[in-house]
């Protein structure tokens, strides 16, 4: 099994990865003493900067293969100019749809250098843990196969549901896993460690389209950021919360109260590094030269639309009637349980006030029978990739592990069959 020899875990998120390698021994010790490893956290993109921008220090720029000129995972971290930087990001809604770029970013993610430190001859005995989307078309599985067995070469992998891995990285084996990330929210009912698909229900927001509304609002009120996708990525996180009265924080900044702040630009012309500048302190000095941005209504209106998707003429329910239609939609005998049981993962459960909003919307709409709990894990964004190593640890049967001999012999074909019997089609 997968515990036995090294294994490569990867919770391929559409803005960051997180990977880590463990071996045998990491194994031995996790199961003594308990403490799970922090995971490499890094973009999921190929960067480019501006034609003129200020380039990485070349001692800091990894050997692994890219296109030319393009910044790859850690590399974009330490960018010392984001201003006009150019993203290449291999998922699309979801699904991994260019494949060259996601082999790209992968490279960088395993090698010794930028990466978790295995080397292509260690690959070939390792085990590879990936997460996968649900519904993830069939052509798409096969191009997975090819690009773990055919491009890396790994021993066996397993395509794993990332609401899996949270359910375990949350201690729970009956939940409802809400998962509000970088390409869309979904609701996934786990029940006794494994999903139901047929119940798991989406909503088309996720941090893409927040970010996206809110360049395009700063850019009609203020300052054009058409351009800086990663400075008004900055501002949202930073600065944007969830609102507890909507209307009435709403109704106050019109009159000028409450909530206003200004985000310091970023300005390559002085000394301190700040690629994507910072929220202005109380207290802090200025010379008058700064560019400020005022963030007034912006702060709520742009995390609101999680909420309340119909502010931006979406037809959907928000996050409450998205978990609500989930669990109404599973077998009567289990939705107590899933009720009781809520795991708020992903980096939009960062926003604060998240949980305490969901609460308060989600039990009007839930039978009073029913009991509703949320959990928010102290670190959302990394909750499957937990469960993930703790899945390894455990050697648990929520891993399902496919080899490069069944793909050798097999095709793709074979691969399908073992993952998900031979009542799933192929075609």
């Amino acid at each position: 099994m997968a515990a036995s020899r090294t294994t490569v875990i990867v919770d391929n998120g559409g803005n960051e990865i997180k990977a880590t390698k463990l071996s045998a021994s990491d194994v031995l010790s996790i199961k003594s003493d308990g403490k799970i490893p922090a995971p490499l956290c890094v973009p999921n993109a190929l960067a480019r900067p501006a034609k003129n921008a200020i380039q990485p220090p070349p001692d800091k720029v990894g050997k692994s293969r890219r296109p030319p000129k393009y910044l790859v995972g850690r590399e974009i971290l330490i960018a010392p100019d984001t201003s006009g930087m150019s993203f290449r990001r291999p998922i699309d809604h979801g699904f991994i749809s260019l494949w060259d770029a996601q082999r790209d970013i992968w490279n960088s993610v395993f090698s010794k250098d930028k990466g978790v430190g295995i080397s292509p001859s260690d690959i070939q005995s390792s085990s590879f843990v990936v997460t996968e989307q649900l519904g993830v078309p069939m052509h798409m599985r096969r191009a997975m196969d090819e690009l773990v067995f055919e491009s890396f070469g790994f021993h066996e992998y397993a395509p794993t549901p990332p609401q899996r891995l949270a359910a375990l990285g949350a201690g729970r084996q009956t939940c409802v896993v809400l998962d509000s990330g970088f390409s869309f929210t979904t609701a996934v009912p786990v029940v006794n460690g494994m999903e139901l698909p047929y119940c798991a229900k989406r909503l088309k927001v996720g941090g893409k389209l927040l970010t996206n509304y809110l360049r395009e609002t700063i850019t009609y009120r203020s300052w054009n950021m058409t351009d800086e996708t990663s400075v008004v990525n900055a501002v949202k996180e930073r600065l944007c919360y969830i609102s507890m009265s909507y209307m009435r924080e709403l109704a106050a900044t019109k009159k000028g109260k409450g909530i206003t702040k200004a985000y310091v630009l970023p300005d390559l012309t002085r000394s301190v590094f700040d690629p994507v500048g910072h929220v202005l302190q109380e207290g802090e000095e200025t010379d008058g030269t700064e560019q400020l941005l005022k963030m007034n209504n912006e702060r709520i209106a742009i995390p609101e639309i999680l909420f309340s998707p119909s502010d931006i003429g979406l037809k959907q329910g928000g996050i409450a009637e998205t978990i609500f239609q989930a669990v109404e939609s599973c077998p009567e005998e289990v939705r107590a349980d899933l009720y009781e049981n809520i795991v708020l993962t992903g980096g939009n459960c960062l926003f604060r006030n998240f949980k305490e909003r969901v609460d308060v919307e989600l039990r009007p709409l839930v039978d009073s029978v029913y009991d509703v709990n949320t959990t928010l894990e102290e670190s959302p964004t990394l909750t499957a990739i937990n469960g993930g190593i703790r899945a390894v640890v455990e050697d648990s049967d929520s891993l399902k592990f496919v080899t490069k001999e069944v793909f050798s012999e097999l095709g793709s074909d074979g691969i399908l069959r073992e993952l998900y019997g031979d009542e799933m089609e192929t075609g």
